[in-house]
């Protein structure tokens, strides 16, 4: 059985030649048995800046953060390399520490931007994934509020010609801002047509 805090410890020793020439420390963070089972949590610190590292059964959330920005590695590979890829985290193994040692690749070949760079290109991938993970909240809260079920009615209604039931449904949403183009279209309609 895997002990996910001995196994963190030591893909950091993998990690440490990446880390430590630009001045990195580690610290241990949570240590304990969640819902999915042991997991063991870190980070490596220097000033405002933070690599975080998450281990369950193999290397799993890695973030980057600077300030109060923060993005994943998905994120921040995707921002650095302009889609063209190259990147070897996550991978897949059957070695937990090739996981680790992924990464380290991934630092060395890419990351100087935060290592000993300005940051701003890990700046833009978080005001990025901010975004995303900002839409898919809204897309959320569209659901629970039943905005999804108002828009779909809408569009029978609106099928039916029975347009001031389009109009009434459309205005009541409480994510007007989130209508697509060819909703706004149809409310546009549907105001002429009931009138």
């Amino acid at each position: 059985m895997i002990n996910p805090k001995e196994m963190l410890r030591a893909g950091c020793k993998i990690l440490d030649a990446v880390m430590m020439p630009h001045g990195f420390t580690f610290i241990e963070g949570l240590s304990a048995k969640g819902s999915g089972g042991h997991f063991a949590s870190g980070d490596y610190v220097r000033d405002e800046r933070r690599l975080g590292l998450s281990f369950r059964f193999s290397l799993g959330l890695v973030f980057y953060r600077i300030n109060t920005l923060w993005a994943t590695h998905d994120f921040y590979m995707k921002e650095l390399l302009n889609s063209k890829g190259g990147n070897k985290y996550p991978g897949f193994s059957e070695d937990p520490l090739d996981g680790f040692r992924h990464l380290a690749y991934d630092l060395e070949n890419f990351a100087d931007d935060f290592l000993s760079g300005s940051g701003e290109v890990l700046v833009r991938a978080a005001r990025k994934q901010a975004e995303v993970l900002k839409f898919q909240e809204k897309t959320e809260l569209i659901w629970l509020s039943g905005d999804t079920r108002k828009r779909e009615e809408a569009h029978r209604l609106f099928r039916e010609e029975k347009f001031q039931q389009v109009v009434e449904n459309l205005e009541s949403l409480s994510y007007p801002e989130l209508m697509k183009n060819s909703e706004r279209k149809i409310l546009e309609i549907s105001k002429r047509k009931a009138c």
